[in-house]
């Protein structure tokens, strides 16, 4: 846990012998054909600029894969609650019909005659 308080930090001091980040390269002996130490910057570079472009490309893979599979989901999870919902209205409707057909039979049986056709009243 954290003391209470104010928390004191002190800079950290320098270990003698590292005054400098940077390793002095020692002088070439005389006499031989020494070549220069190789420069990494170049190939670091580009190293530094292949992996984010591969973690670009994983990154959009990973958005492209999410979002189609949610696009696949949400096209099933809808068709599969528009059939609950119009499994769940057919007897609604069904005894909506049969109002209708038994009111249009009574209004036709009212007018004294039985044997026409259906239909509904304007």
């Amino acid at each position: 846990m954290r003391p209470a308080g104010r928390v004191r930090l002190t800079p950290v001091e320098e270990a003698s012998g590292y005054e400098s980040t940077k390793a002095a390269t020692p002088a070439a002996p005389r006499g031989y054909d020494v070549a220069p130490a190789p420069d990494f910057a170049a190939e670091t570079r580009a190293m530094r600029s292949l992996m984010r472009r591969e973690r670009s490309s994983a990154y959009w893979f990973a958005a492209a894969k999410w979002g189609m599979g949610g696009l696949v989901l949400g096209m099933v999870m809808g068709a599969s609650l528009m059939y609950v919902a119009s499994v769940a209205q057919l007897p609604v409707a069904q005894d909506a019909v049969a109002r209708g057909a038994a009111i249009a039979a009574a209004s036709n049986a009212l007018r004294g005659d039985p044997t026409a056709p259906i239909t509904p009243q304007r």
